[in-house]
């Protein structure tokens, strides 16, 4: 997206499409490069940093097609990338946290508690 964005701007010096390109590298690109450690080294804020990736990426794509005042199917394509990020990262989430919470408190709420007299 980010090449795709720079040729928008067809300029050789560093004009808006160009920036614009630079910062969607940097900001959804750092983003989507934590989620992707956090993924691959399970802890507890793995879902939450995919869902946080995934909310860059469709704010940056909006952002940048608002104010470059230009429409690409790239940019469709990245917010649809954003929407099944963020599905992921909730989906991550709530499955982190089933999985990382002890077995003794997991069903802690949900079984009946029943007095055993001997």
């Amino acid at each position: 997206m980010a090449v795709g964005l720079a040729g928008l701007g067809r300029s050789a010096g560093l004009g808006i499409p160009v920036l614009a390109a630079f910062v969607l590298a940097m900001v959804v690109g750092t983003a989507m490069s934590v989620a992707a450690y956090r993924v691959l080294h399970p802890n507890r804020k793995a879902g939450s940093s995919v869902l946080l990736a995934g909310v860059l990426s469709i704010s940056c794509v909006s952002l940048q097609s608002v104010l470059l005042r230009e429409f690409s199917w790239l940019q469709l394509a990245f917010w649809s990338i954003g929407l099944v990020t963020i599905w992921a990262g909730r989906k991550l989430l709530v499955d982190v946290e089933f999985i990382c919470t002890p077995p003794d408190t997991q069903f802690r709420n949900e079984l009946p508690v029943t007095a055993v007299e001997s």
